[in-house]
């Protein structure tokens, strides 16, 4: 797995994205392998490297405030204006030109860009293209805008994904996303938490995924207390929910 550097690591504590594009694609500094890959795409000179560096020292001073921040822009505007060593130290202004607010997911699972909450028809066009990025065990959003791909990192306070419903057929349930995505629910996947809510792992990453109330109902109604967790019957088949402190 890719060694996230120190620096990049406290970004991420702090909930800050600093984005390069590269072809189509934009590529997190944060790794020896994605700086690497920023560097060696020829899409910038050598000043580049100096230049970001100052960009990501900037943010970890502590003043700027999570979201995503875009270097290649002020750096790509400065080429321009031949002025590349003039912007080190950076301005603040340059900073403030290449960020974007943060996309959150609080902790009843609503979604908000800065302080817009995202409803209706965006938000289902959000969660259908909802990914997890491994190596910095991140969610993250992406699609095409404008003849490119936007990209967006997730601050969430609770699981991006929800079980929004379930089916039970005769020994066995599947679940519902508010991804558009169903499967069939594996049994041993199941957990409360220590305050009953109900979780389940998912896809083939097996991420975790919160189950609505209605969703949990379902599953739990004809339950009962067992031995610190819950029992369930389904069919002929008795399922035990384990709880966990995750």
């Amino acid at each position: 797995m890719p060694m996230i550097t120190d620096l990049g690591q406290r970004l991420l504590d702090r909930w800050i994205y600093v984005l390069v594009k590269v072809g189509a694609d934009f590529v997190l500094p944060f790794t020896q392998e994605g700086y690497r890959r920023i560097l060696d795409s020829g899409e910038y000179g050598d000043d580049f490297g100096p230049y970001l560096d100052a960009w990501l020292s900037m943010l970890d001073g502590g003043k700027w405030k999570a979201g995503h921040y875009f270097p290649g822009k002020g750096y790509r505007e400065a080429l321009k204006s031949k002025v590349v060593s003039g912007l080190l130290p950076l301005q603040d202004h340059v900073v403030h030109n290449g960020y974007q607010d943060e996309l959150i997911v609080d902790p009843a699972g609503k979604w908000f860009l800065g302080e817009k909450e995202v409803m209706g028809k965006v938000l289902s066009f959000f969660q259908s293209r909802l990914r997890f990025d491994p190596e910095i065990c991140r969610y993250w959003i992406g699609y095409p805008l404008e003849g490119r791909i936007e990209t967006r990192y997730i601050h969430h306070h609770s699981p991006p994904i929800r079980v929004i419903g379930i089916v039970q057929d005769a020994d066995s349930f599947t679940v519902h996303l508010n991804t558009g995505a169903k499967e069939r629910l594996n049994p041993g996947d199941l957990w409360l938490d220590r305050r009953e809510e109900l979780f389940c792992r998912v896809g083939e990453q097996r991420l975790p995924a919160w189950f609505r109330e209605s969703a949990r109902w379902e599953i739990l109604k004809n339950g009962e207390d067992y031995d610190g967790g819950w029992r369930v019957v389904v069919g002929k088949e008795q399922i035990l929910i384990p709880v966990r402190g995750e």
